[in-house]
């Protein structure tokens, strides 16, 4: 399981950054950063609860696709401009990324 989501983060990382596009511009990190702290605070309490890794790498993970398409609707919806999936992917990349740290620390 940890080679297959180690290749994964691998090929993400580096088609990103073959391409050179819109993957790397500056809003993505803070959409990563983002991901990758509301993870970790997730996976932190829903273990700190339920002294389960595996209910607190799901949750923390599904806390950041939540957040990253929910400001993607609110994007689209309220603010009234596009919903951009690279947004929403690398939220939930830098969220899978907290996750895994913190299922490797604890």
């Amino acid at each position: 399981m940890r080679k297959t989501v180690f290749i994964l983060l691998l090929f993400f990382a580096t088609t990103a950054t073959a391409q050179k596009s819109e993957w790397l511009a500056t809003d993505k990190y803070m959409h990563f950063t983002t991901g990758y702290i509301m993870s970790s605070t997730t996976y932190a309490f829903t273990y700190k609860f339920t002294e389960s890794r595996q209910k607190a790498f799901w949750y923390s993970f599904g806390v950041s696709i939540a957040a990253g398409i929910g400001k993607e609707l609110y994007d689209k919806h309220v603010k009234k401009t596009r919903f951009d999936p690279k947004d929403a992917t690398v939220t939930a990349l830098g969220g899978l990324v907290g996750s895994i740290t913190f299922k490797i620390a604890i």
